[in-house]
């Protein structure tokens, strides 16, 4: 045994998840969450945004409760809720007095 090298250190899996979350400040599992809803909002913001479904499926959701629980944890309200929101902004955004100063320059 004298001619045979041991390895220096296998980490365990649960040692490099710890270290991620150290060095990141995020889980690998939430991080994969903050990615996936990331490019649900990509897919939504396009020009010709398909729909929820097609966009929560292109986005890798697998169904409308996970995509669900994560508006919910990075957002803190439902998709529609969101949505309608947005909807209320943009037209507020529209017709302010700012706004319209700013197109005609």
């Amino acid at each position: 045994m004298a001619g045979r090298q041991q390895p220096h250190s296998i980490l365990g899996e649960r040692t490099l998840q710890r270290r991620f979350a150290t060095h990141v400040g995020v889980s690998p599992r939430i991080l994969g969450s903050i990615f996936r809803f990331r490019r649900l909002f990509d897919l939504i913001q396009q020009p010709e945004a398909p729909g929820w479904v097609e966009a929560a499926l292109a986005a890798g959701y697998f169904d409308q409760p996970q995509m669900a629980r994560d508006f919910r944890r990075f957002v803190g309200c439902t998709a529609v809720t969101w949505a309608r929101g947005q909807a209320g902004l943009a037209r507020a955004i529209a017709l302010s007095d700012s706004y319209k100063a700013a197109a005609t320059r």
